[in-house]
């Protein structure tokens, strides 16, 4: 007979198996991704190669990994400077805000249905925007 449970994990449970798993493939998108939902926007995290990074960094790290990964892009939009204004760096030299993330995730996943929410709700009534696809 079969028991299923229903664990949920706490963030000192889950850390450190993510920060081994980076340590063992630097290009784990699924390890930064996950590892940036634990913390809180102000949290840091020390990786075994020293580096010290807080959410937003291994969200940009996530996206160095795969540049197609929709829910880095969303959640880099809801990062507290980018809400502010603000814009965030990409590993690869783009410099995107709050809309140009929100239209990357869903350039990777268009039925990111609360992508699209949050981009419509970015503009005034007046406003259109072009989308990767014309």
């Amino acid at each position: 007979h079969t028991h299923t449970h229903t664990h949920t994990h706490s963030q000192m449970e889950i850390e450190p198996h993510l920060i081994v798993a980076i340590h063992r493939n630097r290009d784990d998108r699924q390890a930064y991704y996950f590892l940036a939902l634990t913390l809180g926007d102000e949290a840091t995290v020390t990786l075994m190669d020293g580096r010290v990074l807080n959410k937003r960094q291994l969200l940009v790290e996530t996206l160095r990994c795969d540049r197609n990964f929709s829910g880095a892009y969303y959640d880099l939009s809801r990062d507290a400077q980018v809400q502010a204004g603000g814009t965030v760096t990409l590993a690869d030299g783009r410099v995107l805000d709050k809309r140009q993330l929100l239209v990357e995730a869903l350039r990777c996943d268009k039925g990111y249905t609360t992508a699209h929410y949050h981009l419509a709700m970015s503009f005034a009534a007046d406003e259109t925007v072009a989308m990767a696809d014309g």
